[in-house]
């Protein structure tokens, strides 16, 4: 079926997904697609993104390009237009996330990095967008997460990325009301993307998580289910999606929660011993401090 001929509730609506070769972006861009809309998928690997995008037919386009640079982007968005003809919905779901370790054992380049991708690339994303953006009235797309309002231990750039993401796009949102426009922030807990096995696959941090988190809060969701949230919330016009559901309940009481939490993880010996094992094993080799 070719994208003019598309229905449902978001015909005739443009998406640019970036990281939408994979995991929440390519599968936001099949819902999307599903309900009318054309969606141009950005990622990094050419091969990669082309082929996600042929997959999902004429109301899909792969455009290879980095997040981190303006200039590729602003010509993505250029691209997506001359193909569809606008864009109305720019979603900034590019992210990475670095090695669970400590601050202290982390290569600071892997904590930069992390932010590079995460924030840098997500306003380098945005920024392309805008003009878009604000001439249709459109949506900038955000993807924080629980890690914006909970403690970053073993996880420091990546807390500081997304809540980061999450302050950008409360100031955004105020600027963009002013033209019609709006921001949806996405916060996901654990979702079964590439990006979970870091956790779940790492026998040493997925105790850690056992110890420190309840399991209602970190049992992982299927992609599926973060997506359809995802468009459900772009097509409502809703400011903020958060799935699973539970996380509502620390995001919404996060100032009277999250500093009792602090002070629970300081005094958590068990806590406390495991840190010190992945801080040791990761640091073990390395020059420097012991």
């Amino acid at each position: 079926m070719a994208f003019n001929d598309l229905t449902g509730d978001l015909a005739g609506k443009v998406f640019l997904i970036t990281g939408a070769a994979r995991g929440i972006g390519l599968e936001t861009a099949r819902i999307a697609i599903d309900r009318g809309a054309a969606v141009a998928l950005v990622d990094l690997d050419p091969s990669e993104v082309e082929t996600a995008a042929a997959a999902l037919g004429d109301a899909a386009l792969g455009i290879p390009a980095d997040v981190t640079d303006l200039s590729a982007m602003e010509s993505a968005v250029a691209t997506t237009r001359e193909r569809f003809g606008k864009v109305d919905f720019v979603v900034a779901n590019a992210g990475i996330t670095p090695p669970k370790t400590t601050t202290r054992a982390l290569d600071p380049e892997r904590w930069e990095a992390v932010v590079k991708v995460n924030l840098s690339g997500v306003f380098r994303t945005v920024k392309a967008g805008l003009p878009e953006v604000v001439a249709n009235r459109g949506r900038v797309v955000l993807i924080a997460s629980s890690y914006s309002h909970v403690n970053g231990v073993l996880n420091s750039s990546y807390a500081v990325s997304k809540s980061a993401v999450e302050a950008f796009g409360r100031g955004l949102g105020v600027e963009l009301a002013s033209h019609g426009a709006g921001v949806t922030t996405a916060f996901f807990g654990y979702v079964e993307t590439g990006l979970i096995g870091e956790v779940f696959d790492n026998p040493i941090a997925d105790d850690f998580r056992r110890e420190v988190a309840p399991g209602l809060l970190t049992r992982p969701i299927p992609v599926g289910k973060a997506a359809r949230a995802l468009v459900d919330g772009i097509a409502e016009g809703r400011p903020t999606v958060i799935e699973p559901w539970i996380w509502k309940i620390p995001f919404y009481l996060r100032g009277l929660l999250m500093p009792l939490s602090d002070r629970m993880l300081q005094r958590n010996y068990r806590a406390a011993m495991m840190i010190r094992q992945i801080e040791d094993r990761d640091m073990a080799g390395r020059d420097g401090e012991r």
